[in-house]
């Protein structure tokens, strides 16, 4: 259970469902409905941005719509950059951010204001940026194989060693990016060239590849009792 489940539940934020459902049941229709307007104005304006666009339901069918999904596309800048400016620059904080992409979450509680000030940002940023060629999108690594439980992985006695140099080593940690928050390495699992290529090529464009136990960067945690596996 301790690999899995996570920290002790927050009893205001359970509290605060009851709030939610009463809310949605009193004024959900009229919330719901100025939600929707906000979203479509905001999609029908950002449509004039030059380099940063918005991925919309014509691209894919399954978007969620009060996703704001900021593609960088041509731009000269990443979406980690984006995320750090706007935070920076004029105080709004992204959902996440990846190399190509960064999210803004929206709500019912979301207000015009807030709308117009994204897109203020957004167009003046928009605006200062330059035309590069398109940055692919890396994909995601096959999933290693697991020589040992994770559990018992996480039992044995571990060391550091640098990335490049752990290579068919058995992991001893998860590493993972955010999003998706899918694990590119378990413990227990050898560690294989595609999985820190991958790594590498992340961080070479910004992007924070976690890790469970604190290690420097460029290292990761294995399982001392086993070398090289062929």
């Amino acid at each position: 259970m301790g690999l899995f489940q996570s920290s002790s539940p927050s009893y205001p934020l359970l509290v605060s469902i009851d709030g939610c459902v009463r809310l949605l049941e009193a004024e959900g229709e009229a919330l719901l409905g100025q939600w929707r307007r906000r979203l479509d104005e905001f999609y029908e304006k950002a449509r004039e941005l030059r380099h940063l666009k918005l991925l919309t339901s014509a691209q894919d069918l399954r978007h969620d719509p009060g996703k704001l999904t900021i593609l960088i596309g041509g731009a000269n800048l990443t979406g980690t950059t984006l995320m750090a400016t706007l935070r920076k620059r004029y105080h709004i904080e992204l959902e996440m951010a990846l190399d190509s992409h960064a999210i803004a979450m929206t709500s019912p509680t979301t207000t015009d204001a807030d709308m117009a000030r994204l897109l203020d940002a957004l167009t003046t940023l928009d605006k200062t940026c330059t035309s590069a060629p398109r940055q692919q999108s890396v994909a995601l690594p096959p999933m290693p194989e697991q020589i040992i439980p994770a559990g018992e992985a996480l039992r044995l006695p571990s060391r550091q060693r640098a990335l490049a140099d752990s290579i068919g080593q058995v992991s001893r940690t998860y590493l993972w990016a955010y999003p998706p928050g899918i694990p590119l390495i378990t413990p227990g699992a050898k560690i294989t060239p595609a999985v820190i290529a991958y790594i590498q090529t992340l961080t070479k464009r910004g992007v924070t590849v976690k890790n469970t136990f604190p290690a420097p960067d460029g290292y990761i945690e294995v399982v001392d009792k086993y070398g090289e596996i062929r």
